[in-house]
């Protein structure tokens, strides 16, 4: 058996009667990976379904490959999901790059077919030379031990698994397979570019390499970060049983004991302070010079208030570090505005994100729906009025005083509205069971999160 369907029947011995989308961009790896699997469900208990994402940037050659990867399907008898996303607006929205735009929104894409369509997991086409090449990326982004674990085998996302069946799989065995089966496959021109740096290690640096040390370059890298990644995990583990310890948190503000955090070693201070920024405070861009403000502040004795940020307030005293959120919402006003997938917006006092599937986070208000285009987003107006039961309303205003929403947020609080009706007041209503889906159509979940929290977070 060849190394390509050798590692495919492997993993999916480990995954029996899986339920299995496979990304599939129409390239040589992906196309490979797709005519392996076809292989092996024969003997196999295995349900394929492929899945093609165009991400708005290549408009004419990405056309072409959805074209060719929706025909393929169709010829094998595979079921085929096309999902169009909008990189450019991503990247012009977050600053990101677009290798990075276009990574959040394919898993997101590919996540939401995995909620419709019940499939257990996600297949992706990443081999040795791309594990290589992940971890040298990190490595000149100086991300430390955790760029350095690479990509996992199997990952968790929610409820569903991102798989990578083929990670030890050179890709010269990828090239042998399509050249024995004529496996068709299209090329992408970006893969020649050297605009992205990924591009510049492969074929710049990686020769290099492996003129230097060999064809087992990747192997070796590969070995590398499964040592890396067991030796993470348990400073990991230390410093979540550390974080335990001498972390308070809160809605409002986040309390470090600073004795507690300073008896340990400096590596572990930087893990606690790292958890704290990036679980507890999920929507912020920490660096590391962030990590280091607050560990210093803890470690030198000085006592006052300075901003971290423009969003939060860093304090100490002679026991503690707290970390506060400033909120002034006097100047913040937001348009009232339909929602599309996709949809990111940042307010004052709250956050707002549409994606397809049904996800969920602790700590956040969520609405399940289906009518995306229908669905506008504005403030509260004087004499709003919402459904709460069958056959009775209240106003929204009654909502503020019955759970204390502060008089400075209640005129940028968000209500959702259907067809001139509130349907829903985050925090403060129940969403509507269903989202008004019908059969057959995507459904969205709608994100809220709170940064400043008032007692209605009581009722949820």
């Amino acid at each position: 058996m060849d190394p390509v369907t050798d590692a495919l029947a492997q993993f999916i011995h480990l995954h029996p009667n899986a339920r299995i989308l496979f990304a599939v961009s129409g390239g040589r790896d992906s196309m490979v990976m797709l005519h392996a699997a076809i292989a092996c469900r024969e003997n196999l208990e295995l349900e394929i379904h492929v899945g093609h994402v165009h991400h708005g940037l290549r408009e004419e050659t990405a056309d072409r490959d959805a074209s060719f990867v929706r025909a393929w399907c169709e010829n094998a008898g595979i079921p085929f999901h096309f999902c169009q996303v909008d990189a450019p607006e991503r990247m012009a929205r977050t600053g990101e790059g677009a290798e990075e735009a276009a990574r959040a929104l394919r898993y997101d894409a590919l996540l939401g077919v995995c909620a419709v369509y019940e499939l257990h997991m996600i297949a992706t086409a990443h081999h040795a030379q791309d594990q290589t090449e992940t971890i040298l990326h990190h490595f000149f982004r100086g991300t430390g031990m955790r760029g350095m674990r690479g990509m996992k085998r199997v990952s968790a996302r929610g409820a569903h698994l991102i798989v990578r069946p083929l990670l030890h799989v050179r890709p010269d065995a990828l090239a042998a397979y399509q050249r024995a089966w004529s496996v068709p496959f299209v090329h992408d021109e970006t893969n020649d570019s050297h605009e992205y740096r990924r591009n510049r290690i492969r074929h710049t640096i990686l020769p290099l390499l492996r003129a230097e040390f060999g064809d087992h370059l990747d192997e070796t890298v590969g070995r590398m970060a499964e040592v890396v990644r067991e030796e993470d995990d348990v400073l990991q583990q230390m410093a979540q049983s550390i974080a335990r310890q001498c972390v308070v948190p809160s809605d409002e503000v986040v309390t470090i004991v600073k004795q507690t955090l300073l008896s340990h070693h400096v590596a572990l201070q930087r893990r606690v302070v790292k958890l704290v920024l990036e679980r507890l405070l999920p929507f912020e861009s920490w660096e590391y010079r962030d990590v280091e403000r607050i560990r210093e502040l803890a470690a030198g004795g000085e006592v006052g208030r300075q901003e971290l940020s423009r969003e939060w307030h860093l304090s100490a005293t002679s026991r503690l570090v707290r970390l506060e959120r400033r909120v002034d919402v006097s100047h913040c006003e937001f348009a009232p505005q339909h929602l599309a997938q996709g949809t990111r917006l940042r307010f004052s006092w709250f956050r707002l994100a549409v994606s397809p599937g049904a996800n969920a986070s602790k700590n956040v208000w969520h609405m399940r729906f289906a009518a995306l285009g229908e669905l506008m987003l504005r403030p509260w107006q004087s004499g709003d009025r919402i459904q709460v039961h069958a056959s009775r309303e209240r106003l929204v205003s009654d909502l503020f005083n019955t759970y204390r929403v502060p008089a400075s947020l209640r005129r940028l609080y968000p209500v959702f509205v259907y067809r001139g009706r509130i349907l829903w007041v985050p925090g403060l209503t129940d969403p509507p069971e269903g989202g008004l889906q019908k059969l057959g159509e995507m459904v969205y979940t709608i994100s809220v999160h709170p940064i400043f929290s008032h007692n209605s977070t009581e009722r949820m």
